[in-house]
């Protein structure tokens, strides 16, 4: 069964099926076509010189642009090699004891809480409640348990608790002594629910963020965390020396700086997404559900999940296998939003196969 563990492993998915990965269109990856690509080029090329030294250890320029633009100290800051790495190093620097996961969701928080040594509980949310986090029921759960992991807006289901639930949360768990690790990666597209400026100053609370999806540097592997001063000293303490190459931290900056032509992009995006959204919602054999990420989370009807995602490969085309999500069946599947005509090549192939 060709399955990966993540999207975006086209290249593994290809070897695996013998097909040419020139041919194939990657909507299992979650990383916005909509990116400034001229931009990007100039500021690689304004820092090929910088190949021959060490990176600033410190990521100092890229970190006050951070602290800049999201109006938190410095100090409040830390940056690393994409969100994983920095969900890896917050987990060994907090040193959990029993971590609780807000599912279906993102793997490689059990991974980091396993290779920590903590225990691992999930909190399921399931299709009754339209996958949304019932903060009540949430609360129930926890039993000595010291971190919550959240994905928000959440991967794969799109679904985002808002700033009120967020704030009630932070509190409740603030008093029983809980700390709240908050995934945003998907949050460039809701923006107004992101909670950095609450992690700059509460220590139970800490926000990651990635330059992966929003500003489509997958490959440059870029994210940053914000939290307390003492918090993000010891994750800057925690891991090698040298996490942020030069490259990345030079093209982080520039975007960062450039905010009108992302606001640009952010805006593609969303136009794009609503396109796709109403457009699969004429097929009766798909369900896709409300989204504010950049990737519409949909239940199928007539083929199991594995079905279709090989009847499409055949096409040409790779969607996000949903069923290895904890809580999730064989009748989800994940697709990335990407530019109107591959998006067109989608839909139309999706009627054929579902015909």
């Amino acid at each position: 069964m060709l399955q990966s563990a993540h999207g975006g492993n086209i290249d593994e998915i290809c070897r695996l099926s013998g097909v040419n990965p020139d041919t194939m269109v990657d909507f299992s990856s979650n990383v916005s076509p909509f990116v400034p690509e001229k931009l990007i080029r100039g500021l690689i090329r304004a820092s090929i010189n910088t190949i021959g030294r060490y990176p600033d250890r410190e990521n100092l320029e890229l970190r006050r642009v951070i602290a800049k633009r999201l109006g938190v100290p410095i100090e409040c800051t830390v940056v690393g090699n994409g969100a994983a790495d920095l969900i890896y190093r917050a987990v060994f620097t907090l040193r959990p004891q029993k971590g609780l996961i807000v599912a279906p969701t993102f793997s490689e928080y059990a991974k980091a809480l396993h290779y920590a040594g903590a225990k691992v509980d999930f909190f399921t949310t399931d299709l009754r409640n339209k996958f949304q986090v019932s903060l009540d029921e949430l609360i129930r759960q926890i039993k000595e348990h010291d971190t919550v992991f959240l994905c928000n807006p959440n991967n794969p289901t799109g679904q985002t608790v808002g700033k009120i639930e967020l704030r009630a949360m932070i509190q409740e768990f603030s008093r029983k002594k809980i700390t709240l690790l908050l995934d945003e990666s998907f949050i460039d597209w809701c923006e107004e629910n992101s909670m950095y400026s609450e992690a700059a100053s509460n220590g139970r609370i800490l926000v990651i963020r990635s330059m992966t999806k929003f500003y489509g540097l997958a490959g440059l592997r870029l994210g940053y965390a914000v939290a307390d001063k003492r918090t993000t000293r010891r994750i800057s303490a925690c891991g090698q020396p040298w996490p942020v190459n030069g490259i990345a931290q030079t093209v982080g900056a520039g975007l960062l700086r450039n905010r009108e032509i992302m606001l640009e992009s952010r805006e593609q995006l969303i136009k794009e997404r609503d396109y796709l959204y109403r457009r699969l919602c004429r097929n009766m054999k798909l369900q896709p559900y409300p989204t504010q990420a950049n990737f519409i989370f949909i239940r199928i009807k007539g083929l199991s999940s594995t079905e279709l995602t090989h009847a499409l490969m055949k096409k040409g085309i790779w969607v996000r296998d949903c069923s290895n999500f904890r809580g999730l069946d064989r009748q989800w599947i994940r697709i990335a939003v990407r530019k109107r005509k591959e998006n067109m090549r989608l839909i139309k192939t999706l009627e054929k196969v579902l015909a």
